[in-house]
């Protein structure tokens, strides 16, 4: 459940978990798009020009992908067909030890004020 928008427009955004498992040596992977006036978005891993889920319009979620486990991972977000990164997640570690399943997953707003906190970000969660 994600609570989205600001406190007079707030909405609460139930995504369903359902995803085949995860192989030996990966975990499964799915983007949430949680910013309210974000276009439709792709997801990428830093360094990797092609995207891992694309199109993904807001308070919506892609369906997820397998990803091998690895450490020090960082994703990347950008409009969809677009160059501009919009925002890039703190490094973390895919690891079956925490979950099989996690989503990444962007708040704040595009046009937001990092200073004021609202600027877009990207987090995770394991579940």
């Amino acid at each position: 459940m994600f609570i989205t928008d600001t406190a007079s427009k707030m909405d609460a955004v139930l995504i369903r978990d359902s995803a085949i498992a995860a192989g030996p040596d990966s975990v499964r992977v799915r983007f949430a798009n949680m910013s309210p006036d974000a276009p439709a978005l792709d997801l990428y891993v830093k360094g990797n020009p092609v995207p891992v889920a694309t199109n993904i319009t807001y308070k919506k979620a892609g369906v997820f992908f397998s990803y091998k486990t690895t450490v020090n991972i960082e994703f990347e977000l950008r409009a969809t067909g677009q160059s501009t990164l919009l925002a890039t997640s703190e490094p973390f570690t895919l690891s079956k030890v925490n979950s099989n399943f996690y989503t990444i997953w962007s708040g704040g707003y595009v046009n937001g004020n990092p200073a004021a906190g609202t600027k877009i970000t990207l987090d995770w969660f394991a579940h």
